[in-house]
């Protein structure tokens, strides 16, 4: 018997197969699917998804020919789609095709995938319904059978298996997640399960162990995982614990977090026991605002922390500052030389943090989605500013790079929308072409001849060259993106008395709101006028 079930993605095909038809050969498009890499063309896309329909094909062929009986898992909105598959049956067979259509209504298919509140959710639901095309019994199938109300099991619980293809099925639901006695992997972490309150182990394990509901190995010294749904405000590491793996604490509320204004939220106080000898990166990453303060057991010998920000135990590396940090500033200490990857990520509450003269490194996404940062200074002794150090930080407006730093990596100021000042001296000898988001108001002020110059002009960016002081530009500590305050005393008079002062005023700020001008606040039109 030959079945075909496709319609609606994420509509409860698999889960339907698996209780219906759990004897036949399962061949799903979605495991001959691959990643594309970033920038893919339109073109490359349908060369890939060709690709992968014609893989998916010759498997559907090959599992005929043992005559076997099958179930084809698919999409194929499109009849157009279905067509190759349809003529392959054909060929090798003169078998019925039977197909059962998934076609759930719109809050079915949320409500199934725990979007109900997602805009983003509704409007791709509706794109797909509006191009599925519903066959009917005739020349291509024998049958069909149209599903609107899939069978669904119970979604809060998920028993993990190492080959099991409803992982990422099943993050939406999931409240308790079971590990049975014969897992001896995790090819997964659990990020971004936002649901799940517990992990539970089934006794005979021998690799992993629960204590309390958190994810740990079998003797309690490695901590794999603390639930991401769970809403404990404290959370003491036990005592024997030395090692919290990658992404343990962390939690993904999903990239909209990104766009969330300043909040003052209680979050979780999290405390490391004396025993812990290892953090791997981002242990403690999040973009959800939960964990408020990182405290350490006063006898441990490696980590340390000044109450809420955690370090290694000499204060020389940054580890981690925790995203539901409160307060709106923070001066890194003055012997701090290291800063690892993501160990500002996702503080909405920071609007200015000023960094040591002494800092040699900022780790990759170091600073990425501290949407409400306003300015930055990063001392020459900085060599490198690293990928996507400082990406998705909206209302950053004045960055000032200082004479020593030599490289700007990839995306390191990537979705920067609001940037207007970048200072880049001369020690500055590359600059990746996607280093900087370049909106309409950036200004980049550099050295003549220099490679800043040279980049700028390259990138048709507006630029001003550097005399022989630097700009004294410096964001007002209460705006927003777009008011600007100007210190520098003989600029101020240079601007108050020129009557032709807009086309410079846009030249500096590319400036989309009020400027302050010693005490006077002028708006455009003001300026204008005069």
């Amino acid at each position: 018997m030959i079945i075909f079930v496709f319609g609606m993605p994420r509509s409860g095909k698999t889960t339907y197969i698996k209780e219906h038809f759990p004897d036949f050969k399962h061949i799903d498009v979605f495991r001959f699917q691959k990643d594309l890499p970033p920038g893919c063309s339109q073109e490359e896309r349908e060369v890939q998804m060709m690709t992968e329909y014609e893989a998916c094909k010759q498997a559907l062929i090959d599992a005929i020919k043992t005559n076997e009986n099958v179930v084809l898992e698919h999409t194929l909105l499109k009849a157009i789609r279905r067509t190759m598959y349809i003529e392959a049956v054909r060929d090798s067979t003169d078998q019925k095709i039977i197909a059962y259509v998934f076609n759930p209504d719109i809050e079915t298919i949320l409500r199934i995938n725990g979007k109900e509140d997602s805009s983003n959710a509704r409007e791709r639901v509706e794109q797909e319904k509006s191009i599925l095309e519903i066959p009917v019994a005739g020349d291509d199938f024998t049958e069909v059978h149209i599903i609107t109300e899939p069978e669904l099991p119970d979604l809060s619980e998920y028993t993990y298996s190492e080959s099991d293809d409803r992982y990422h099925n099943r993050k939406d639901h999931a409240k308790t997640v079971i590990l049975p006695a014969k897992i001896t992997e995790l090819k997964h972490d659990f990020y971004d399960w936002s649901k799940v309150e517990n992990f539970h182990v089934d006794a005979g394990n021998k690799h992993y162990s629960d204590i309390d509901g958190v994810l740990f190995n079998a003797t309690g010294t490695i901590l794999y995982k603390y639930p991401e749904g769970r809403n404990l405000t404290y959370y003491t590491v036990p005592e024997g614990v030395t090692i919290i793996k990658h992404n343990a604490f962390a939690d993904y509320k999903g990239m909209f977090a990104r766009f969330a204004e300043t909040q003052v939220c209680g979050g979780r106080i999290i405390t490391l026991a004396k025993s812990l000898e290892i953090i791997e990166d981002c242990a403690f990453c999040s973009s959800n605002n939960r964990i408020c303060s990182i405290l350490v057991h006063e006898d441990n010998p490696n980590f340390t922390s000044d109450g809420c920000v955690l370090f290694d135990k000499t204060m020389e590396t940054l580890i981690c500052c925790p995203s539901a940090y409160t307060l709106d500033s923070y001066s890194v200490p003055d012997n701090v030389k290291t800063i690892k990857r993501e160990g500002f990520s996702g503080c909405v509450n920071l609007k200015h943090v000023t960094l040591p003269p002494g800092l040699s490194y900022i780790g990759s996404h170091a600073f990425e989605e501290c949407v409400n940062l306003l300015e930055i200074d990063i001392p020459g002794t900085v060599k490198i500013i690293s990928p996507f150090s400082f990406s998705y930080c909206f209302k950053l407006t004045n960055v000032t790079l200082n004479e020593g730093t030599e490289s700007i990596e990839k995306a390191a100021f990537a979705m920067c929308n609001f940037i207007k000042n970048m200072i880049i001296p001369r020690s500055v000898v590359s600059i990746e072409k996607t280093a900087i988001s370049a909106p309409p108001s950036l200004t980049i002020h550099c050295y003549e001849d220099s490679y800043a110059h040279a980049f700028a002009q390259e990138e048709n960016i507006s630029f001003s060259l550097i005399g022989d002081t630097l700009p004294g530009f410096n964001t007002e500590n209460d705006t927003m993106p777009g008011l600007l305050r100007i210190e520098n005393e003989s600029l101020n008079e240079q601007l108050m008395g020129n009557p032709e002062i807009a086309e410079l005023l846009e030249k500096i700020a590319g400036m989309a709101g009020p400027l302050i001008i010693g005490e006077k606040e002028e708006t455009r039109n003001d300026i204008f006028q005069n």
